[in-house]
């Protein structure tokens, strides 16, 4: 009689881990199994057997060895008797879907072979007792017509004999660990590790330019951009906007003067001649500017002026399209996913869904809203537009549809906005009205209140925040007592307050592809920008210990 396999015990079973006694935290098995495996996986097989040799302990046992040969080498025969002599699965449902999976593998193959009486003979006896969806099973069955191997993995969405290791990773899910290791799991525990340690030393504004297995990191301040490098005055009255472009090889400012500067962000790294760096002086606008948004690719700059949108070309530096179709103030406009739409917003109450026709820039669709639309942005991947409007209420709209998906009130008055990278991060400047200054962080996906950021001042200006530094960490915002605030996202605490404009700082911008610059924009007529104290190359591309 066959044993069931769930009914097994496994040749390592699960103990209570003494989390008291701090020697026995690392269970020895557990340690010698991890780096056995480890060497295997990095080519020292013979340093992994003498390992197991000398422990008395082996990385996988007799049948999990056996049981991996005989999926990777196609041994199908065998399968049944491995299957049984395994060991203990997660559950009995476990068990039927690891059999799907295998037998499955085993169908394909027979059917790319050409063995289709074998295939259908074990589509019945195999895969149908295991197979919990009827219409599943037809789908397979049908697989029988198909007149060529191709066609069949074409229609199976399979990679023949190539898709064994996958069959193989599948499986293991169903196993518990102590039968059967997860693939490179020493190596997982070790990313884990450096993810912990570059999350609490908020890396890479650490000592360490560069993450180690070796020593722990250490926050450092001096990482941190809290110097202005530079200070630009081009401008001749109140500057009231700044962004970098999305690959922070430029930089814009808008000013009360109307014009519009674009700076060459390596000049002002190298040379102390500002006009160098100045790459366009855009005019023309009839308005004072308060807002400007680049184009995905960098390659179109929208701008709104009273109740026109220019676009400005960065090939050229030229006005190559006005759109008028709003009635009042044009207050935020936004791009969606491609440079041929955009969108706007203005005190009309409209929100206008614009598309590039043949040259042309021309409207699709219109929601009008209830009051007036003060600030707007898109997700980066065009599902989500989020508007703040004048009766403090947040609104959600599907991006592709046009249609809203819900709302949030704010307790005071709102005033801008950022959207977080992911689209799931929501900044909301305050006014303070029956609070005192404040700016609200929302999950969007759960619509609830995760943090707030105060030491701020704003009571009359438009103030504009944003998420910052490097997988935007923290959160910058300028303030009405001329300084600009620095906030940890993790706990909301403030890190540092920079002196260094004279006047109310309206907006504020960090580089997105360094994670040492930031730049701001004052009413002083200035746009400062801010690096590291440290010695250390801040032009150093952090790790991505993910890859």
């Amino acid at each position: 009689m066959v044993m069931n396999p769930i009914e097994k015990e496994s040749q390592w079973p699960a103990k209570p881990a003494d989390i008291n006694n701090e020697e026995a935290e690392l269970d020895r098995v557990e340690v010698v199994r991890l780096i056995a495996q480890c060497l295997e996986d990095f080519g020292l097989p013979q340093s992994a057997e003498s390992l197991e040799n000398e422990s008395g302990i082996s990385a996988l046992s007799t049948s999990v060895k056996v049981f991996r040969q005989c999926i990777l080498a196609g041994n199908w025969d065998e399968l049944e008797n491995v299957l049984e002599s395994l060991g203990k699965f997660r559950s009995e449902e476990d068990y039927r879907n690891a059999r799907f999976v295998l037998y499955r593998q085993y169908y394909l193959e027979l059917l790319e072979s050409g063995q289709k009486i074998e295939a259908l003979s074990s589509l019945r006896k195999k895969l149908e007792p295991c197979c919990g969806q009827r219409e599943q099973l037809k789908e397979l069955s049908l697989l029988v017509i198909c007149k060529t191997p191709e066609e069949l993995r074409r229609r199976a969405k399979w990679n023949g004999v190539e898709s064994r290791a996958e069959v193989l990773r599948a499986v293991q899910s169903y196993i518990p660990s102590s039968v059967m290791l997860p693939e490179k799991r020493l190596q997982a525990l070790l990313r884990q590790a450096m993810m912990y340690q570059k999350d609490s030393a908020q890396y890479p504004y650490t000592k360490q330019s560069h993450l180690s297995l070796l020593e722990d990191l250490e926050y450092s301040n001096d990482r941190i951009p809290t110097v202005a490098s530079r200070v630009l005055t081009k401008h001749k009255d109140e500057v009231w906007f700044v962004q970098f472009s999305h690959n922070g090889k430029w930089l814009v400012s808008a000013s009360k003067d109307r014009t519009i500067i674009v700076w060459d962000v390596e000049k002002l790294r190298k040379s102390d001649d500002q006009s160098e760096a100045m790459l366009y002086t855009l005019e023309g606008q009839e308005d004072p500017l308060s807002f400007l948004s680049w184009s995905p690719d960098d390659s179109l700059l929208c701008c709104g002026n009273d109740k026109v949108i220019r676009m400005w070309s960065m090939e050229t530096g030229t006005n190559v399209h006005s759109l008028e179709k709003h009635t009042d103030r044009v207050t935020a406009c936004a791009w969606l996913n491609e440079s041929s739409g955009l969108v706007s917003a203005g005190s009309d109450r409209k929100i206008l869904f614009w598309v590039e026709v043949r040259g042309q820039w021309q409207t699709k669709d219109m929601i009008l809203v209830s009051a007036q639309i003060l600030d707007m942005a898109v997700a980066r991947d065009a599902s989500k537009l989020v508007t703040i409007c004048s009766d403090n209420v947040i609104h959600i709209y599907d991006a592709t549809t046009a249609t809203e998906i819900s709302t949030i009130k704010e307790e005071d008055s709102v005033m801008s906005l950022c959207l977080s990278v992911d689209g799931v991060s929501l900044l909301v400047n305050m006014s303070p009205v029956k609070i005192a200054p404040v700016i609200h962080e929302w999950d969007l996906t759960e619509e609830k209140l995760v943090q707030k950021y105060s030491g701020q001042r704003q009571s009359r200006f438009v103030i504009r925040s944003c998420f910052s530094g490097y997988n935007q960490m923290f959160v910058l915002s300028g303030s009405e007592d001329s300084n600009v605030y620095l906030w940890r996202r993790k706990n909301g605490s403030l890190i540092a307050s920079l002196s260094g404009h004279s006047r109310t700082v309206n907006a504020v911008s960090w580089n997105p592809v360094d994670p040492f610059m930031f730049a701001s924009a004052s009413d002083d007529g200035t746009v400062r920008i801010w690096g590291s104290s440290s010695a250390v190359d801040s032009s150093a591309e952090p790790m991505n210990i993910t890859d």
